[in-house]
């Protein structure tokens, strides 16, 4: 246990750095003001000790070299050994980051930071230096002025420009940097990043906090203005403020300064002299205790180089903005407010204006500079009025200030500056790379941008390497696991501001139609060959190339290719269900039945697309556009004879029969198109139309029959290998099996159905699992896992908006109601149904749980009586379709 004695604390320079630490009895204060014993009363000790002295055996306690601590605080070597040695205090950053290195506990950190900087207090005697506790306690007495390394230096040099607005957003980067550059093995770091990431910013504010640990500071030396990498060497000169020695080379002047001080030199925009870059290497070896830090938009390709990749800064995500109040945490958000209210003070976010923000923050890819852009221009356009006109963003986003160099004015003048450093094959590669959308393979460019001229000289891989590492390009992570085939290779993207730089310049010459012909060839072939699958790469790698493929179908279709665009249409309309988008998919087909310009689509790919856009407008419960675009289609199939073509509509007009409730005629044509796949000897269609045919039993409520047709078609999509079929009929059969009673089984049965559509990223039949397992688990009276299963199913049928659906998931959440005690609940549950029935043309109850639904109805009626059920059931009707389901998924407590 140890006693406490109460002394004040100072510090004498001409001791080095002693302290005085003083035992004393009493309450009574002692205080000396020479070095060693002093005149103190009888009764008190007092002996010599130091920070340093403690802190060094602090360390050794711990079993720490100095390069162990240094590692752990962020800092050099040689910043440890000068502290212990009292030839310098700590930077509070660095005082910090020692209090954890050293393990002193939280509650200790701020004594230990006051006393390492030179603070004043009173200590105790530890029992050892390991001792998890400080020698001593601080009293509120004024810290002692200046550092240790302060009596007789200057403080550190620097020439940091002053910034005229805030740093936001970089915080995670500043500290990622400096601990990097505080590491002994990291001597020379280089900020890359595209134009206008905000590398001088960055870099700037990382000098800044540095600034002061570094016992001869900081030089910032700015080199856009130069273009011959001869005059570097004279640059750093002029800015380290000392005279070139005549007759010596300037490098020579430079290592003879510098080689002993503990410096930072900050060279900016060192792209357009990297031809001094060996000159870098010679300094660093020669002045051991020099550090570089560079931006550059490309590489300096030095040993020992240290590459940081500037990121853009954090936009908000689009599909879940937060509320208003909080969107400005979102780092371009807040860039973007800062800049608007420095033209217009009165601007602030609104919930009018808030998702236009949001939007353009993430249309110019969290780019600072096209952010500050941006806003500036909000004295003329509401962020509303903006949106719209980013279309062509490289001519709104002008008129920076007139204090920045014309490259930092413009995006289009930042963008000039990174193309003017390419040699010729570079300039036409990256021109061609510009028709690709959301990124490509190293395939992928070879496939369209290998068209000869210019670029048919290049080396493909080797150029795009260049481009990444100037900048131009960036790496993008494949987007699903190792072995899983085309869409694990490496992807490149541009930012989206670039791409349309490079796009202007490839339409000013004369091969931007070849080149988008190439690429629209290229993703047909693709989509033919991976769409002809329903497996899970397949399903990836046509997600990854989505962006292409809109590309590819808008070009096929502006320049008059409708067949092109029919034969992508055709197998798109399965990966448009699966993911879950119908209204794009829609548009694309209604778009290409609609094209006038050029050659009419040849009948078989009318009558494909039709059946396709048929059945995406049936997803989406448009009842009357997918009988007409359906019957057209079979209309069309039978006139051409095309067997395969005439089962194929009949299956999907099989499906609008079950919408509508009418399940034998649904059963009658699933029928027919089950006998023309047999005549065909179709394995795979032959399975499909067992399937239909499962379901038309389960509707109808023939048990037996749902169970042959659904088990029959299981095991030939088991055979087959078809991921999403397998998953379907497992979840088909599952229904069935509910209904007979195994709820084991049936959970066993979603259990590897949801596993298959998690790995697909099915949109759809994920849902109708969910609500199986719900039903499995409202049987089983768990009413708790039953809501959170409806609520799963529920989240994902709203943003599809599939009215036949979403009744199935209202039908369980009434019954469940019910059996939870809450008549009045299931009976206004009940009435929406009914709207929702008339308003959408479709039947949510089929006659396989009518028997089960009346009995519910007659049970709420029964408790309730006649006025309180006919009363909630119109409060039902008239409650609109968001608003009951939110009610819906309400918890329900215990009457």
């Amino acid at each position: 246990m140890r006693t406490y004695a109460l002394v004040r604390l100072w510090r004498n320079s001409a001791c080095n750095g002693v302290y005085k630490r003083v035992y004393k009895s009493g309450n009574r204060d002692i205080q000396t003001g020479q070095t060693g014993y002093t005149n103190a009363p009888r009764g008190v000790a007092v002996a010599e000790t130091t920070f340093t002295d403690w802190l060094r055996e602090r360390r050794q306690a711990l079993d720490l070299t100095q390069e162990d601590v240094a590692e752990r605080v962020g800092c050099a070597r040689v910043t440890v050994a000068k502290i212990e040695a009292g030839l310098r205090r700590p930077s509070r950053q660095v005082a910090e980051r020692m209090a954890e290195a050293l393990q002193l506990p939280a509650q200790d950190h701020a004594t230990f930071i006051q006393w390492a900087r030179g603070g004043v207090g009173a200590y105790v005697a530890p029992s050892s230096p390991a001792e998890l506790s400080l020698p001593f306690e601080l009293e509120e007495y004024p810290r002692a002025t200046g550092a240790i390394q302060d009596a007789d230096k200057p403080p550190p040099r620097s020439n940091l420009p002053a910034s005229a607005t805030s740093f936001i957003g970089r915080d995670r980067e500043v500290s990622r940097v400096r601990s990097l550059l505080w590491r002994t093995d990291v001597r020379l770091m280089t900020l890359t990043g595209p134009p206008g990431i905000g590398k001088t910013r960055l870099s700037l504010a990382v000098a800044a906090a540095l600034q002061q640990d570094l016992e001869h500071g900081v030089l910032f030396v700015p080199l856009a203005p130069l273009s011959d990498p001869s005059l570097v060497a004279p640059t750093i000169i002029a800015g380290l403020g000392i005279a070139a020695t005549p007759g010596q080379a300037p490098e020579a002047t430079l290592v003879s300064y510098l080689q002993d001080k503990q410096m930072l030199l900050l060279l900016d925009n060192f792209e357009q002299v990297a031809e001094a870059a060996p000159m870098l290497s010679e300094l660093l070896a020669a002045c051991p205790l020099l550090k570089v830090l560079v931006t550059s938009r490309a590489l300096l390709h030095l040993y020992g180089e240290h590459e940081f990749p500037v990121p853009p800064l954090d936009v908000p995500d689009l599909e879940g903005l937060p509320p208003t109040a909080e969107l400005p945490r979102c780092a371009a958000v807040a860039l973007f407010v800062q800049r608007a209210q420095a033209v217009k003070p009165d601007f602030a976010i609104t919930p009018e204006n808030a998702p236009a923000v949001a939007e353009i923050c993430v249309r110019l890819d969290g780019l600072p500079l096209a952010i500050e852009l941006a806003a500036a221009r909000v004295k003329l356009f509401t962020p509303q009025a903006m949106l719209p006109r980013l279309e062509h963003r490289l001519h709104l986003l002008t008129g920076g200030p007139h204090d920045k160099a014309p490259r930092q004015r413009t995006l289009r003048g930042a963008i000039d500056w990174s193309y003017s450093l390419l040699d010729d094959g570079e300039r036409t590669l990256f021109q061609r790379l510009g028709v690709f959308v959301g990124g490509f393979t190293i395939e992928d460019a070879q496939s369209v941008c290998d068209i000869g001229g210019e670029a048919g000289s290049v080396d493909i891989p080797t150029a795009i390497e260049s481009l990444l590492n100037k900048s131009l390009l960036r790496y993008q992570l494949p987007r699903i696991s190792e072995g899983a085939g085309k869409g694990s290779e490496p992807r490149f993207l541009m930012l989206e501001t670039i791409r349309e730089y490079a796009l202007e310049r490839l339409e000013e010459g004369k091969e931007a139609g070849v080149v988008r012909d190439k690429h629209a060839g290229h993703y047909l072939t693709l989509v033919e060959r991976d769409g002809s699958g329903l497996a899970g790469p397949q399903l990836v790698r046509l997600s990854a190339e989505h962006d292409n493929i809109r590309a590819a179908l808008r070009w096929s279709l502006d320049r008059g290719d409708a067949a092109a665009a029919a034969r992508m249409c055709m197998v798109l309309w399965r990966f448009w269900w699966i993911r879950g988008h119908l209204a794009e998919g829609r548009r694309w087909m209604e778009r290409v039945l609609g094209s006038s310009i050029g050659a009419p689509l040849p009948p078989d790919l009318e009558c494909q697309v039709l059946n396709g856009a048929g059945w995406l407008a049936l997803g989406q419960c448009d009842i009357e556009r997918a009988s007409a675009l359906l019957n057209r289609g079979l209309d069309l199939a039978r006139s051409l004879g095309d067997d395969r073509l005439i089962a194929s509509a009949l299956n999907n007009l099989s499906n609008l029969a079950v919408y509508r409730g009418d399940y034998e005629l649904a059963e009658a044509r699933d029928g027919e198109a089950l006998a023309l796949y047999q005549r065909l000897g179709s394995e795979r269609d032959i399975a499909d139309s067992n399937c239909n045919l499962g379901v038309d039993a389960l509707y109808r409520g023939d048990l037996e029959r749902a169970a042959e047709f659904t088990e029959k078609s299981l095991a030939l999509q088991r055979a087959m290998g078809e991921q999403w079929k397998i998953a379907l009929a497992l979840g088909n059969l599952a229904h069935v099996v509910r209904r007979q009673g195994d709820l084991a089984r049936a959970t066993n049965l979603c259990d590897e159905s949801i596993a298959l559509f998690r790995e697909l990223g099915d949109k759809w039949g994920m849902p109708l699992t969910l609500l199986c397992l719900g039903d499995i688990a409202r049987c089983g009276r768990d009413f708790t896992r039953a809501r959170a299963l409806y609520r799963e199913a529920s989240d994902l049928l709203n943003t599809m908006g599939n009215a036949h659906y979403i009744g199935l998931n209202l039908v369980g959440l009434a019954f469940l109601a019910l059996a939870e005690g809450h008549a009045e609940k299931a009976t206004t549950l009940f009435g929406a149904l009914e709207r929702l029935r008339e308003v959408a043309s479709t039947t949510p109850v089929p006659p396989a749980d009518r028997a089960e639904y009346d009995r519910a109805l007659a049970v709420a009626r029964t408790q309730l009586g006649e006025a309180a059920f006919t009363a909630a059931w119109a409060r039902g009707r008239a409650m609109p379709l968001e608003q009951a389901i939110a009610y819906a998924l309400e918890a329900n407590a215990p009457d």
